[in-house]
């Protein structure tokens, strides 16, 4: 369950607080009750994009890929907003590489590369996908860059699937040095 970690907007100070009440209705109804609970704030205050990017996580999680792309859309055109935009282009990748769509998945993590230099899993999905293509040149930067977020973040999870991306995309390239 990957969760937005920094609050960038300093219009939503609650952000915190809404994360707290949304696990709790999460925990006690899962993902179509953590929809309407963010539905309902979404319609309450457009000043942060997180509450449609959660929505469509939601949606994935629920295979409501339709609603899930119509959501995170909704928080891409919040023009009020522009906070959240790395998670909210990981998850529309995320949602084309289940549809099978590598070109635009690939199309939308290097949009959150470029929109929010700090979130790890857009560069990380980058470098997986040039690396499954055969790109392995292409894919060495992202996958060090996916690698050196994860360290600075301590999320020692990804950090390992990141190294093991690395020497999938060296031995790829035959560097047994690198590997």
């Amino acid at each position: 369950f990957i969760t937005c970690s920094k609050n960038t907007s300093n219009t939503s100070k609650n952000l915190d607080e809404v994360r707290a009440q949304e696990k709790k209705v999460f925990e006690s109804s899962k993902a179509e009750g953590a929809v309407a609970f963010l539905k309902e704030l979404a319609e309450k205050d457009n000043s942060t994009n997180y509450y449609y990017s959660k929505i469509g996580y939601y949606y994935i999680e629920l295979n409501q890929m339709k609603e899930a792309e119509e959501a995170l859309n909704k928080a891409l055109t919040n023009d009020g907003a522009k906070d959240f935009r790395g998670f909210t282009y990981n998850e529309l990748a995320y949602l084309y590489s289940i549809k099978g769509d590598d070109d635009k998945a690939l199309e939308y993590y290097l949009k959150g590369t470029e929109s929010d230099k700090s979130f790890a899993e857009n560069f990380y999905g980058v470098g997986s996908i040039y690396s499954e293509k055969g790109k392995y040149k292409e894919a060495i930067p992202f996958a060090e860059q996916a690698t050196k977020l994860y360290k600075k973040d301590k999320t020692t999870d990804y950090l390992e699937d990141a190294y093991t991306l690395l020497v999938n995309i060296y031995s790829g390239l035959g560097d047994q040095q690198k590997v």
